[in-house]
């Protein structure tokens, strides 16, 4: 019962959030970032989650401590820095490398959105349609 509230409260928020970017970006300037115009900066980390090729179990450990088999994942990162003008300069990072943001930039599918009135307000969105 108190998981199904938490559903209904997580499906409200998301839909809400998804009804602010679509407002958002419905009044937003439309920016295609030019590519020779935006740095890329890549990284990753690393954090451990469960592992799912193990048994939902629990492990005793050999000293007697209940644990959780895990197994450490990589995840890769990486940031634009796109430069729109002189005194406009706009950075998104997005879960995947550097490659692959080269590859949304160059496609058109990454596009800018920037509040008309104030310039401070914006967001990075993949419109998988383009390109």
């Amino acid at each position: 019962m108190v998981y199904q509230a938490l559903s209904r409260a997580n499906k409200f928020v998301n839909n809400e959030a998804n009804r602010n970017l679509r407002s958002f970006k419905a009044s937003a300037e439309k920016i295609i970032p030019n590519f020779d115009l935006c740095e890329f900066k890549s990284g990753s980390y690393y954090h451990e989650v469960a592992d799912e090729n193990v048994s939902s179990l629990n492990w005793v450990s050999p000293t007697g401590f209940q644990s959780n088999p895990t197994v450490t994942e990589r995840v890769d990162s990486s940031t634009i820095v796109y430069q729109h003008s002189e005194t406009e300069r706009y950075i998104g990072s997005f879960p995947v490398d550097a490659v692959a943001l080269k590859s949304y930039v160059l496609t058109g599918k990454l596009v800018l959105y920037v509040d008309r009135t104030d310039r401070s307000k914006y967001v990075f969105d993949l419109d998988k349609s383009r390109g």
